[in-house]
């Protein structure tokens, strides 16, 4: 029997934060400072989807070119990433390409609704990742930002695949992200880092997650070689 759920290969954060993983067709944000490993989380996921789960994946950068991501990502698994019939990846030098060839788009995002769906329609993912959807931010008005990403969300709704899209944290700590999260995902989760008297560390809360219970409770990792690390068994430190 299919499972109805999608999980990162990350033993605590599956069966412990997510209580057996993500509802499969959730749209989920991965919020974090940068360098508090989005980029390493989000590709977990689609890497797991594939090696271990035998799910097509597709990861869209839009921080960096192709080759740039790959040489990136390969360093965490001391060996050469590649693609294959169940993996693809997509760089800021594709995406560009295809908004010069675009020009009278209404916004980025429109660009990316157009760009996937034109993807999709050849290579049909079970899994995608978009990280860091904040760097569409500054080509989108300020007061349009929520619609644009209330777009995106119905959008990707409408395909059933299972999606992470990364964020980075906003500055006022009164809020996740630079637009109302409630309406544009099923679910949220943050990485933390924060100082303490023995230096920097990290944590991982699930804000929410629909479709299934979670523990919402904080939890320490770490990055290492092959990725994050969760500790639910460590103290808090």
């Amino acid at each position: 029997m299919k499972s109805m759920r999608a999980k990162f290969g990350i033993e605590p954060l599956d069966d412990v934060l997510l209580n057996g993983g993500i509802p499969k067709g959730n749209i989920v944000l991965i919020v974090g400072q940068e360098t508090a490993g989005k980029t390493i989380l989000s590709w977990q996921f689609v890497y797991n989807g594939v090696k271990k789960f035998r799910e097509k994946s597709l990861f869209v950068s839009l921080e960096g070119r192709k080759k740039e991501i790959i040489e990136y990502l390969s360093s965490f698994y001391n060996r050469r990433i590649s693609e294959s019939k169940s993996l693809q990846i997509i760089g800021t030098d594709k995406i560009n390409e295809f908004l010069l060839k675009n020009d009278m788009l209404s916004s980025p995002i429109e660009g990316l609704i157009i760009l996937l769906n034109e993807v999709f329609s050849k290579f049909k993912p079970d899994r995608l990742v978009i990280d860091d959807i904040y760097f569409l931010f500054p080509l989108i008005e300020k007061t349009s930002i929520q619609k644009e990403m209330f777009r995106l969300y119905l959008f990707l709704k409408s395909k059933e695949i299972t999606t992470i899209i990364t964020t980075m944290r906003y500055w006022d700590r009164s809020r996740l992200t630079m637009f109302c999260e409630d309406n544009c995902c099923d679910g949220t989760i943050e990485l933390e880092m924060a100082e303490r008297s023995i230096g920097l560390r990290r944590y991982i809360l699930v804000h929410k997650m629909r479709g299934t219970a979670h523990l919402r409770k904080k939890m320490p990792y770490e990055i290492a070689d092959g990725g994050i690390m969760i500790y639910y068994d460590k103290e808090m430190y």
